[in-house]
């Protein structure tokens, strides 16, 4: 009896120690629970050099670039990711990052014209292509394919990236671009590409180009110059139309007329790119320093949740021992709720922490920037006659594809099929 009675007396205790055994399992999971809402990133300031013709191109060694808008690709899945990004906001990026790639290519005196397109088509002499897989005001990754009118892949589907941070925001002057290490690294490869070719090898895009456009107006008379490896779809002169051949004079006047439209949507894209920048710039800045912002509450959040964990887990361990030593239940009791009060409140204020991050957050998602979207109608004079293109880029491109085709017949008599350049939104 007095056994079950020594057993009785001390099992209260053991059930006081029993509660700093489960803290200790329990409390590092609470801190080790958390992790950072943006990982840091690794930054690459140094300025990667631009690659220059170092002598003048003969024209007709040139090649004409057109650079389609950006995919604007999908936004992130994760929901910190996605915060304050939209639909809207990479749409227009797509239309920047085309138009800044232009400018860049611009600069290196190794290309004809260089023209922003919203599509392709067949008689491209070079064409870029790409999409946004990364935009955030810290990191800008894109993905980019390039090919001449005979097939050949001069870059196909290579990734780029480069990160950034505040620092490199505030030295930047004059609206220039922040990320332009990606945008030389993409026109170098261009370059360097194009530095391989023989100028027979030129001079053959450009042909295959010029009948290609040739063959969507007039079919009926300009196909079988050309013949198209279907394993590897590759483009090959099978023959040429002589120079002074009437029908190519005739294309080659309507091609003139092509390029009107071209350039004037062009020149639309170089508008709302100046127009985009500045507002560009300060939205990107405007993000990533509500990241930092984020990432200094997640650092202290940890910390008070570090500081609070142990001094549970500390004080409940000296509490229980000298309880333990002494012999006294309510040592161990009133030492470890001292602890765990202390070390609650410190968890506490780190909670009233993440609740501040929750304010960065959904600040970011409303921080809005009004980009322009609606694009006015074109004017173009014809021939004597006023010409009005409406809606989308897209859409004027097929407006444009059937008077190229009205154009041929007024040139010809003939009657041709539907040129089919481009698909409206």
């Amino acid at each position: 009896m007095e056994r079950i009675k020594k057993t009785q007396s001390i099992s209260p205790l053991r059930r006081t120690i029993l509660f700093p055994s489960v803290a200790l399992v329990l409390i590092p999971s609470l801190v080790l629970g958390g992790c950072a809402t943006y990982p840091k990133v690794k930054v690459n300031k140094n300025p990667l050099p631009l690659t220059r013709a170092e002598t003048e191109t003969p024209e007709e060694l040139l090649l004409d670039v057109r650079i389609k808008i950006f995919d604007p690709g999908k936004l992130p899945k994760k929901k910190d990711a996605a915060r304050g990004l939209s639909e809207e906001i990479r749409k227009a990026e797509g239309h920047f990052i085309a138009a800044q790639l232009k400018n860049t290519m611009l600069k290196t005196g190794k290309w004809g014209a260089i023209r922003v397109v919203p599509d392709e088509s067949s008689s491209d002499e070079i064409l870029v292509s790409g999409g946004i897989l990364k935009s955030n005001g810290e990191v800008l990754e894109v993905k980019i394919e390039a090919r001449d009118a005979t097939g050949r892949n001069w870059v196909r589907e290579k990734k780029y990236s480069t990160a950034v941070d505040t620092d490199m925001y505030r030295k930047l002057q004059n609206n220039s671009e922040i990320f332009q290490n990606i945008y030389n690294q993409i026109s170098n490869d261009l370059a360097a590409y194009f530095d391989t070719l023989t100028p027979e090898q030129i001079r053959e895009i450009r042909q295959i180009s010029e009948i290609s456009f040739a063959e969507r107006l007039a079919p009926e008379v300009f196909t079988g110059y050309l013949q198209k490896d279907p394993k590897k779809n590759i483009v090959k002169i099978d023959r040429l139309p002589s120079d002074d051949d009437a029908m190519l004079a005739r294309i080659r006047r309507v091609r003139e007329r092509d390029y009107m439209l071209v350039d004037t949507i062009d020149q639309h894209f170089s508008g709302l790119h100046r127009e985009m920048t500045p507002r560009y710039n300060d939205w990107r800045k405007s993000r990533l320093d509500e990241m930092n912002m984020i990432r200094e509450v997640d650092a202290k959040k940890r910390k008070h949740q570090s500081i609070g964990a142990a001094v549970m887990v500390l004080g409940t361990l000296v509490f229980t021992l000298l309880g333990v030593l002494v012999g006294s239940s309510e040592v161990i009791s009133s030492g470890v709720s001292t602890s765990v009060q202390f070390g609650a409140r410190e968890m506490f204020d780190a909670q009233k922490i993440s609740e501040e991050a929750e304010i960065n957050k959904r600040a970011m998602e409303e921080m809005g920037v009004s980009f322009r979207t609606d694009i006015e109608p074109t004017i173009i004079e014809v021939e004597g006659e006023t010409i009005k293109l409406t809606g989308s880029a897209k859409a004027k491109y097929q407006q444009w594809s059937e008077v190229i085709g009205k154009l041929y017949k007024l040139e010809t008599g003939a009657v041709i099929s539907s040129v089919n350049s481009a698909v409206p939104e």
